[in-house]
């Protein structure tokens, strides 16, 4: 699947701009990408603008600490919030490390969805070195399969036997309530840690966030 990114509004676009030029001029950046609706061109004047910044990670808190002074103070940032309802910036300095999650009887954890979002779904709006593309090289088109197999076993074990299986019980004690939380913990899409990692996961597919579209209330 091929995505356009587009900014909705000038807001939007400018912000972009004056973000990618402050860790462009700072040189332990590697790269300042563009995640989720905008890069996917979804975005509306309500969405936020998301963007990933990676770093080595000795240079990640200095440059988190130098980017809030500095959003503090940008009127372009000042702008963007003004755009639209729930129009934030969501901004991140990362590393670019992904570590394996537990998949327990609470849900499943975000890798896939971490992994999609950076390298695969993501509009590099400025890249330095080769960072970027070692990561690429590392995980995609896919991890390995020992991984994958483990991740889906796993999965199917959370979908199957922690959540549908206890369905019958809890309707025979006529507990309904609890028998539809079971049903909306596994069915794929709604649960609040993903548990539609089982429609991916056995075709090697990276996914992106299923929520980035949403519109979220704004932090106060």
């Amino acid at each position: 699947m091929v995505f356009t990114h587009a900014y909705p509004t000038v807001a939007h676009e400018r912000a972009a701009q004056e973000i990618t030029r402050f860790f462009a001029s700072r040189k332990a950046s590697t790269a300042v990408l563009l995640v989720n609706s905008c890069a996917r061109g979804k975005a509306t004047v309500d969405s936020c603008l998301d963007i990933q910044v990676i770093a080595p990670s000795a240079a990640v808190p200095r440059l988190d600490a130098e980017f809030s002074r500095f959003a503090a103070e940008s009127d372009a940032i000042a702008e963007l919030h003004r755009a639209g309802r729930f129009s934030d910036l969501h901004l991140d300095v990362i590393d670019g490390t992904f570590v394996p999650g537990l998949i327990d009887e609470e849900g499943i954890d975000d890798l896939e969805v971490g992994v999609g979002n950076l390298l695969v779904y993501s509009v590099p709006l400025f890249v330095r070195g080769d960072q970027l593309e070692q990561l690429r090289a590392e995980w995609l088109p896919y991890y390995g399969d020992a991984l994958r197999s483990e991740r889906l076993e796993a999965t199917r074990w959370f979908i199957l036997d922690n959540n549908l299986a206890r369905i019958p019980w809890f309707l025979d004690r006529h507990l309904y309530f609890q028998a539809f939380d079971r049903f909306h913990r596994a069915f794929p899409g709604v649960s609040p840690r993903h548990p539609h990692r089982a429609a991916y996961l056995p075709n090697r597919i990276q996914q992106m966030d299923p929520r980035a579209n949403r519109r979220q209330p704004r932090t106060p």
